[in-house]
């Protein structure tokens, strides 16, 4: 191999031209020992391959149901992946197959498929029967665990929801004792009648007043004006005597009474005086009347005010824990509907949530390790690189020891 140094008409920089004929031909002088070094490769990887214990892997494709969408107690992609990958499951093959569990857990290979829901689980094994009985008991003991890992979870649920439908219970049981009380303690319906008689009571002393005020009383007042103007008119007395009014001098050996010396008080100015007199009573007792009814009905306002601040405190009061023990009902008949909910999921939950084969354990045909072929293949190539690599390194170090001479 010939290197030529020259400066480069363009860069003016000295280069090394390397000449591929002259390569090529150091190649093929040296064709005996790069066939050598690459066939000895391909010896060696041949017989290492066959020293080597053949694997054979079983595959089998699992479906995994999505019942998301008519139960909310089933299980998710990730669960099923735990429970596949779990210690449970490997030490039950391994007890199973009379293998070591750290050898089974190295044995299986598990590939998700996310969007289709399927695993892709390959078993390994020394011989292909191995490999398949692997598999098969894999898929059996998979379902198996499903079942009793679903079985228990649905059972702790059940019971949880139990435990916590007692306490709702009790909560709403204390809620309602805590009304009964209240309603036993505070009768609104006793204050409500109370008031509706306040209030009759105030009507019917409103219209007595109304009517004192706007008939009795005008009337009365009209009835005066009219006696004492007509009083006005009227004479007292009747006669001329020196003494009116009083019983004039009579003889028992008389046998008429003498009436000129008498004078009588006139009837009509008596009566219409009575009558004057007996309205001015009538219209004192309905002033009287009139002021007592306005006391009253002071005191009834007073009273309806205190009855009604005193209703309305009270129905607050009423209104809170009425308002807590429907959401204590409310919160007790959510946890029972859960609770329900739990049970008549719990058999369709065990009943569907088995994956399903789409493609059963195969019996594996040939090794999957070690592939002989691809690594005899693999052996050549790198013993011819290394081969090329050593002829050219040869080559290089005796042109570098000619050049020192």
């Amino acid at each position: 191999m010939q290197e030529k140094e020259g400066p480069d008409p363009y860069r003016g920089e000295d280069v090394v031209e390397i000449d591929i004929f002259e390569m090529l031909e150091k190649l093929w002088q040296n064709k005996l020992l790069i066939v050598g070094i690459t066939l000895l490769f391909g010896l060696l990887a041949g017989v290492v391959s066959m020293q080597i214990t053949p694997t054979y892997e079983s595959e089998m494709v699992l479906s995994i149901p999505d019942l998301s969408d008519e139960d909310t107690y089933s299980m998710n992609l990730s669960e099923y992946a735990a429970l596949f990958r779990s210690p449970t499951l490997m030490e039950n093959i391994s007890q199973e197959h009379e293998l070591d569990f750290r050898q089974v857990s190295r044995r299986y290979e598990l590939d998700i498929n996310e969007s289709d829901r399927l695993f892709n689980i390959q078993a390994a094994a020394d011989n292909p029967s191995s490999a398949q009985s692997l598999n098969q008991t894999a898929y059996q003991e998979f379902n198996s665990l499903i079942h009793d890992y679903l079985e228990e979870t649905m059972e702790d649920r059940i019971a949880t929801a139990e435990e916590e439908l007692a306490v709702r219970e009790s909560e709403y049981r204390s809620t309602q004792a805590e009304l009964d009380s209240f309603d036993r303690e505070h009768s609104l319906t006793v204050l409500s009648r109370r008031e509706e008689n306040l209030i009759e009571e105030q009507s019917l002393k409103e219209a007595e007043l109304k009517e004192l005020r706007s008939v009795v009383i005008p009337a009365g007042q009209k009835r005066v004006s009219f006696l004492e103007e007509h009083l006005s008119t009227q004479e007292r007395m009747v006669g001329r005597a020196e003494n009116p009014g009083l019983i004039p001098r009579f003889s028992f050996q008389e046998e008429e009474i003498n009436y000129e010396g008498l004078s009588l008080i006139n009837p009509n100015y008596v009566y219409v005086e009575r009558l004057l007199t007996e309205n001015l009573l009538e219209l004192t007792d309905g002033q009287s009347r009139i002021n007592i009814l306005e006391d009253r009905l002071a005191e009834l306002e007073n009273e309806l005010k205190q009855i009604r601040e005193n209703r309305v405190d009270l129905e607050n009061e009423r209104g809170e824990l009425a308002r807590q023990r429907d959401l204590a009902l409310a919160r007790m008949e959510s946890t029972r509907e859960q609770r329900d909910d739990l049970v008549s999921s719990r058999s369709f939950v065990l009943q569907n949530s088995e994956p399903r084969l789409v493609s059963i354990p195969d019996l594996p045909d040939s090794p999957s390790s070690p592939r002989t072929r691809l690594n005899t293949a693999i052996a050549l190539f790198l013993g011819l690189m290394l081969s090329v690599f050593v002829v050219f390194f040869v080559e290089a170090w005796r042109s570098h020891k000619k050049e020192e001479r």
